[in-house]
């Protein structure tokens, strides 16, 4: 809403933005440094203060994140939660992968299945999981969820 109490017409927009510091483990809201790409081309620096704990090990500092913005208000952006997976969703599907409950599929969403893969190889890179249960840890995600 304006100032002379007529409703704003901007609408937010999606980009994407690259991490540049590090996330927290915190509940709280958190001020993240973001270079946020703009499709025009353009990229611009921001610190939103962000809700993120629900995402902590998914973003990650030096990655990239979709997020939704005003247009020349970089820091209005948040994350898009529609193609962020909140960290319980990938523990979840991971569970699955190794004999868990079954989590209900879904149609394949790129961001998500970046984003999940991505906290996977992690956890993989551990060297805890044996090659077949990393592959069906990549399997299950690339599915969707």
């Amino acid at each position: 809403m304006s100032p002379f109490g007529k409703k704003s017409t901007e609408e937010m927009v999606s980009a994407r933005a690259i991490v540049l510091s590090p996330i927290w483990p915190t509940t709280g809201l958190q001020s993240v440094s973001l270079a946020i790409q703009l499709d025009d081309g353009r990229t611009v620096f921001a610190s939103p203060t962000l809700g993120i704990s629900a995402y902590f090990g998914v973003i990650h500092a030096g990655g990239w994140v979709p997020i939704k913005l005003l247009p020349d208000k970089p820091d209005s952006a948040e994350i898009d939660a529609e193609l962020v997976p909140e960290t319980d969703d990938v523990v979840a599907v991971i569970s699955e992968a190794l004999g868990g409950p079954a989590v209900q599929p879904v149609a394949p969403n790129e961001w998500r299945v970046n984003l999940g893969l991505q906290f996977a190889e992690r956890i993989i890179s551990g060297g805890a999981l044996s090659a077949a249960q990393a592959e069906a840890i990549r399997s299950r995600i690339r599915a969707g969820f």
